[in-house]
């Protein structure tokens, strides 16, 4: 069942894609409430604890897909917390930087891939030092 909803929820967001309905949508939302949006989450760590994807955007996305013929799966509560998930992912990287969008897709996720993600932000500091200590050990 779980493959079957993300196949479902793969498909519907891939058509979105396609469509390039995420650029001109992220750019009409931004235009409308980027001040707000920086006001009310000045760093990255407000955003990613406490912003939520309003109704309202998802519902627009929605409408806009399908204005291009892209027909949202009937109820899938997945498809809806994947589309909702990315479009946050989106925000925040065009209101903060790339890191942003990768640790939101990711962070509920992967752990291990946040933590590899800061040993190469500070490879010198972090990384190269566990990668000594592994070789000496072998």
């Amino acid at each position: 069942m779980c493959v079957i909803q993300d196949t479902v929820q793969a498909s519907y967001l891939n058509a979105l894609l396609r469509k390039n309905i995420f650029p001109e949508f992220m750019q009409r939302y931004l235009d409308r409430n980027r001040t707000a949006l920086e006001r009310d989450y000045p760093e990255f760590a407000s955003f990613e604890e406490r912003f939520e994807v309003p109704d309202e955007m998802y519902e627009e996305l929605i409408g806009l897909g399908l204005e291009q013929g892209v027909t949202p799966p009937a109820e899938d509560s997945d498809v809806e917390a994947g589309t909702r998930r990315l479009l946050k992912a989106l925000l925040a990287e065009r209101l903060f930087d790339r890191e942003a969008l990768l640790r939101i897709l990711h962070a509920r996720d992967d752990a291990d891939f946040i933590r590899a993600f800061e040993l190469l932000k500070n490879w010198e500091a972090e990384g190269l030092p566990l990668l000594e200590a592994q070789h000496e050990r072998q």
